[in-house]
C-alpha cells in the first residue's frame, strides 16, 4: 500500500508542478515488483504526457473492473500516455477526455513471447480530436479494449484506435461511436482469436480486422454510418467464421477474403442504403458465403476456390435507372459447387460462373 501511495504522488506532482497550457508537463512511474497500483491524473495541460513502467504479476494501472482509469488526461491538448507491463495478471486503464491531438498506448508483454498472461488492456477516448488508441498484447489469454466516442479526425487527420495480439485465446474489441474520420482496427495472431470492431452514427469511418491462425472469429457491426468501409481477412486458420453487418449506410463497402483455410463461413448483409458494395473471396475447403443488400445501385461479388462451396446472392433495388442497378457476380471453382443469386428490380445484372 505505501508504494501505491507513492505512485500516486510522483504522478501528481510531475503532473501539477509546471503551470497548465503553459509547458511541458510529465509524469513518469516506474514500478518492480508485484501487486502495485500506479494513478496520474492531468487536467487542462498542453504537451503533457505519461509514461508508466512495470515489471512484475498483478500489477495495476488503474482499476479495469471497477471502471477507474489509472491515467485520466482532460481539457487537454497534445496529450500522451505510455503504459508498459511485463508479467502475467497485469491490468491498465487509460481515459483521455475533452481533448484534442492525444495518444495513448498499452504494451503488455513487451519483453517477449508468453510474458502478459491473463493481462487486461483498456483505452477509452470521448469527446475528442485527432485521438490515437492503441493497445498491443503477447502472450497467453489477453484482453484488449478500445472505446471512442465522438471522437473526430480535423483536416487530413484520422483518429484511429487498434488492437494487435499474439498468442492464444484473445479477445480484442474496438468500438467507436458519433465519429467521423475514425479508423478502428484489430489484428490478431494465434490460437481461438475473436475480434469486434462496432461503429455507430459516424462518417468516413473505417473498420478492418486481420486474423492467423485457428477457431478464429470475426465481427464488423456498422450502424448509421456513410462513405464508410469494413474489411475483414483470415489468413491460414481453421474454422474461422466472418460477418460484416451495416445498417441504414451509404456508399459502403463491405470485404471478406479467407484463404487456406477449413470450414470457413462469411456472411455479409446491407440494408436500407445506396451505393453498396459487398465482396467475399475464398480458398480453402467447406467454405459458404452469403450477401444480402438492400437498396439501389448495389455491386456484390463472391469467387470460391476449393471444396463444399455454397454462395448465395441477395439484393433488392429499385432498378428504375442506371444509379439503382444492381450487379452481382458468383465465381467458383472447384467440387460440389451451389450458387444463387436473387435480385428484385429492374435492369440488374447477374453473372455465375463454374468449372
Amino acid at each position: 500500500m505505501k508504494r501505491k501511495f507513492t505512485a500516486i504522488a510522483l504522478g501528481i506532482s510531475l503532473a501539477y508542478a509546471l503551470p497548465a497550457l503553459a509547458q511541458t508537463n510529465t509524469a513518469s512511474i516506474i514500478q518492480n515488483g508485484n501487486d502495485n497500483d500506479a494513478y496520474v491524473e492531468q487536467l487542462n495541460t498542453f504537451n503533457s504526457g505519461v509514461a508508466i513502467d512495470q515489471t512484475g504479476n498483478g500489477n495495476k494501472v488503474g482499476d479495469v473492473v471497477a471502471g477507474t482509469p489509472g491515467v485520466l488526461q482532460q481539457n487537454s491538448d497534445s496529450a500522451s500516455v505510455y503504459v508498459n507491463q511485463a508479467g502475467d495478471a497485469n491490468s491498465a486503464s487509460v481515459a483521455q477526455t475533452d481533448s484534442s491531438n492525444v495518444y495513448a498506448a498499452i504494451d503488455q508483454g513487451y519483453n517477449g513471447w508468453g510474458s502478459s498472461n491473463n493481462g487486461v488492456a483498456v483505452i477509452t477516448q470521448s469527446n475528442a480530436t485527432n485521438a490515437d488508441a492503441r493497445v498491443t498484447q503477447y502472450g497467453d489469454n489477453n484482453s484488449g479494449t478500445v472505446t471512442q466516442a465522438n471522437v473526430t479526425g480535423s483536416g487530413a487527420g484520422w483518429s484511429y484506435g487498434g488492437v494487435y495480439q499474439s498468442g492464444y485465446d484473445n479477445v480484442a474489441s474496438v468500438s467507436q461511436s458519433d465519429s467521423s474520420g475514425a479508423v478502428a482496427y484489430v489484428n490478431q495472431y494465434g490460437v481461438a482469436n475473436s475480434g469486434t470492431v462496432t461503429q455507430t452514427n459516424s462518417s468516413d469511418a473505417w473498420a478492418g480486422i486481420s486474423q492467423y491462425g485457428v477457431s478464429n472469429v470475426a465481427s464488423v457491426t456498422q450502424s448509421n454510418v456513410s462513405n464508410s468501409g469494413g474489411y475483414i481477412q483470415q489468413h491460414f486458420g481453421d474454422e474461422n467464421t466472418a460477418t460484416i453487418v451495416q445498417d441504414t449506410v451509404s456508399n459502403a463497402y463491405g470485404n471478406i477474403y479467407q484463404e487456406n483455410g477449413n470450414q470457413n463461413t462469411a456472411s455479409i448483409t446491407q440494408t436500407l442504403g445506396n451505393d453498396l458494395y459487398a465482396t467475399v473471396a475464398q480458398n480453402g475447403s467447406n467454405n459458404a458465403a452469403t450477401i444480402e443488400q438492400t437498396g439501389g445501385f448495389n455491386d456484390a461479388d463472391i469467387t470460391q476456390n476449393g471444396s463444399f462451396n455454397t454462395a448465395s446472392i441477395t439484393q433488392v433495388g429499385t432498378g428504375a435507372s442506371y444509379a439503382d442497378w444492381n450487379t452481382a457476380s458468383i465465381q467458383q471453382s472447384g467440387n460440389n459447387f451451389a450458387a444463387t443469386i436473387n435480385q428484385a428490380g429492374a435492369q440488374n445484372v447477374a453473372l455465375i460462373v463454374q468449372h
